[in-house]
């Protein structure tokens, strides 16, 4: 369920506030009165044994309002922990798809009383034993600290979908000579596998700090680091093209034959130099670079056989087959010069 926290802020800004500040409190009440809402409108309705309540409710906090505190292209700082934040970046590297333990069963061995434990992400995905028996015992709290973990047919399944990616700054907001740095961000349920290495995204969860429960002897001091836990993820790239107007593609193939037919002294040379010098503006000359980076991405070879090829014929709109094998490019020399050997295979 996506909540838009700029909606919020609009029906009360002191709810909105305390969202940002304290988010995991928030969630679990957003799950609760989800929980309320499902059971009123089941009470409510003419025929409340055709509904069923739904257990797992995901609300998901997305629409940050964008000010210094809570939107940011630069990772964000110490003061910004545990807090909702929104960050926008490069995905660098994207996790494999696992399974993760959510919570545990355990049972106390002195009055049989059950408590569950759920995963620690401040833990490295731990899931801690309980402190002590919450129950009672002759009137009085059990406190005992031995317990047993419980696995048999009748407890529900507590495992979910889990996937770590991480995101770096993007180029573009960083001065001459910066380094950009990357940040770990954890997905679940839904989230998972809904992006891929090289996408521009903006990813609004809550920031928070792990560290390794056992560090090893020879270490000084304990080894931890930064991660988000995301509550939404959405592609910038997308965000851009929905806010941007529609693309006349009639208009496109009009202006396409008007440059080629268009006079020029050197028909092959002059108008190809203006497409290779208007491809990566921002990055003065490499005029060689940037044409073998256009034929690698415009060419290729067919994945089919010599007999395949020979049998079937050309498409007749543009010339040239469907499948094509992945580019790879290799440029060997000193970036800062137009000598460079260009080598593709």
């Amino acid at each position: 369920m996506s909540l838009r926290v700029l909606e919020l802020f609009n029906f009360d800004p002191n709810l909105g506030e305390e969202c940002l500040a304290n988010p995991v409190k928030y969630l679990k009440s957003f799950v609760e009165a989800i929980h309320q809402c499902q059971a009123r409108l089941i009470e409510s309705n003419s025929a409340p044994e055709r509904l069923k309540e739904k257990d797992l409710i995901l609300p998901r906090l997305s629409c940050l309002p964008i000010t210094p505190w809570t939107y940011y292209e630069r990772i964000p700082t110490v003061h910004s922990l545990r807090r909702l934040v929104s960050f926008r970046g490069t995905v660098v590297r994207t996790g494999g798809l696992k399974l993760q333990e959510y919570f545990k069963e355990w049972e106390c061995s002195k009055c049989k009383t059950r408590q569950s434990t759920f995963v620690d992400d401040h833990q490295y995905g731990l899931i801690p034993k309980p402190m002590f028996c919450t129950g009672a015992v002759n009137g009085s709290t059990c406190k005992n600290v031995k317990f047993q973990e419980i696995r048999d047919q009748d407890t529900p399944s507590t495992y979910h979908d889990y996937q770590e990616i991480k995101i770096q700054e993007l180029t573009s907001v960083l001065s001459i000579g910066a380094v950009p740095r990357s940040i770990l961000v954890i997905l679940r349920h839904d989230l998972v596998d809904q992006c891929r290495a090289g996408e521009d995204v903006i990813i609004t969860g809550v920031y928070c700090s792990r560290f390794k429960t056992n560090p090893k002897p020879d270490h000084s001091r304990m080894v931890g680091e930064f991660f988000i836990q995301a509550t939404s993820i959405q592609s910038a790239t997308s965000t851009i093209d929905s806010n941007s107007p529609a693309i006349d593609e009639e208009q496109l193939k009009e202006d396409y034959k008007k440059y080629w037919n268009k006079p020029n002294e050197d028909e092959i040379t002059g108008k190809r130099s203006l497409i290779v010098n208007s491809f990566c503006p921002h990055i003065h000359g490499m005029f060689l670079v940037k044409l073998a980076t256009l034929l690698t991405v415009i060419g290729g070879s067919d994945m089919r056989s010599v007999a395949e090829r020979d049998n079937e014929p050309f498409e007749e709109s543009t010339g040239v087959r469907q499948n094509r094998r992945e580019g790879h490019l290799l440029l060997v020399g000193d970036p800062g010069k137009e000598t460079v050997q260009v080598s593709n295979y």
